[in-house]
């Protein structure tokens, strides 16, 4: 915890651009283990930038979509909000150069099947008055809608082919069954109040509410296909970048890298906010710890026996991440982690902060080459690491079930 420090501690303010670099570099340290790795540093900088995109309103309008075909090298950045889907029924409105009204909703716009076919015993002129009640439901519902005059009606459910094509004779552009995430997303984005029911006055009255007045109208709203997939983009006047468009050549690969790249935003989300610490990686933590276990050991009278074995061995274990590090990197081991611990001894201001720079095969200060981590990752890590220890030491012995007993015949 003392070698922990705060992201402002290194960098003044969001317009320094070491304050970016540290975050790309943690980020690259966070990805190297997960399947973005070969594709790390492009990812990092877009991970980034999408993050400082969306700050301004808390991160509540970033948006992950997935896109099969391609490659993970193809993923990038969308310059405004992406919804699946298409205006329907071949509406084309011209919607790109114009500030457009958008209605949102999560409203029902297709008959009430419960209602018409969950009456037993119902003769068929009380189910043709109930269809026709429904159908009149409906349309009242479609003239409210073309009442508030929006250019574009999203809504979360199904709309009818033909309450859509009321709506589009009225020059109204529909998207319908938009996904639960885009639908909340774009609430976000544009700052919009979402419609569950039509009341007398409802929408009216939404519309000309303080906070939704001004952001009612979308800079420009298009069609645009990635992949095989049809999206409906949405454009703000400001920070439109909020949406990470990942590409994969199937369903597996796209899962892994969104898991991936949400690890990495949490991480980073919590740095940006200033509810997580840092830490030196590259070794730093595990040979700062075997150097302090050892200097408690050889400086007490108090350990004998096993208990002082034990602590030898924990400190082993530690210093051992660090040369599997090495080894796996291609270095020498013992020379290295040993010149660490030799700067730390003579220097104590270096503990926490020795990192080996796997890259240039060499020690350096952790801080002054941005060989940074998230603390709670590595506080999360050690703990489980010494709970799964504490449990097998728990283990007093193994218990075998005795063999089914089978008959001779």
């Amino acid at each position: 915890k003392n070698c922990s420090f705060s992201l402002n501690e290194l960098a003044s303010g969001e317009n320094d651009l070491k304050y970016k670099e540290i975050l790309i570099e943690i980020c690259k340290n966070i990805l190297s283990s997960k399947v973005l790795s070969p594709h790390k540093d492009m990812f990092s900088r877009t991970i980034v930038d999408l993050l400082l995109s969306t700050k301004f309103d808390h991160f509540d309008s970033l948006r992950i979509v997935k896109v099969s075909g391609g490659d993970l090298s193809q993923s990038f950045i969308s310059d405004g909000f992406l919804i699946r889907g298409n205006f329907g029924l071949a509406f084309k409105p011209e919607l790109k150069e114009k500030k457009v009204k958008i209605l949102l909703a999560n409203t029902p716009m297709d008959s009430d099947k419960l209602k018409m076919f969950g009456v037993k015993g119902s003769s068929n002129s009380s189910f043709e008055n109930l269809s026709m009640a429904e159908s009149k439901r409906l349309t009242k519902k479609v003239d409210k809608i073309i009442s508030a005059k929006p250019d574009i009606f999203v809504n979360r459910q199904l709309i009818y082919d033909l309450q859509m094509q009321e709506l589009h004779e009225n020059g109204i552009a529909t998207v319908e069954n938009a996904d639960f995430k885009g639908v909340e997303g774009l609430n976000a984005f544009l700052k919009l109040p979402i419609v569950t029911a039509f009341l007398n006055n409802n929408i009216d009255n939404f519309f000309k509410q303080k906070d939704c007045s001004e952001n009612v109208f979308c800079e420009s709203v298009e069609e645009l296909t990635i992949g095989s997939e049809n999206f409906v983009k949405f454009k703000r006047n400001i920070n439109s970048n909020v949406t990470l468009v990942l590409r994969g050549s199937n369903d597996q690969i796209l899962d892994e890298a969104e898991r991936a790249v949400e690890d990495a935003i949490i991480v980073l989300k919590n740095l940006i906010n200033g509810r997580e610490k840092l830490i030196c990686e590259g070794g730093a933590i595990e040979i700062g710890i075997a150097k302090s276990i050892m200097e408690i050991e050889e400086c007490s009278n108090e350990f004998y026996g096993s208990e002082k074995d034990i602590k030898r061995e924990i400190s082993r274990a530690f210093l051992s991440i660090a040369e599997n590090l090495l080894i796996n990197s291609g270095l020498s081991p013992k020379s290295l982690v040993n010149s660490a611990i030799d700067i730390i001894k003579n220097n104590n201001d270096m503990l926490g902060r020795t990192s080996l720079d796997l890259d240039r095969g060499m020690i350096v200060d952790g801080i002054e080459n941005n060989i940074l981590g998230s603390y709670h990752v590595k506080e999360g890590v050690i703990k489980r690491s010494i709970e799964a220890v504490e449990a097998i030491l728990r283990v007093d012995g193994v218990l075998i079930s005795e063999g089914r007993k089978r008959s001779d015949s």
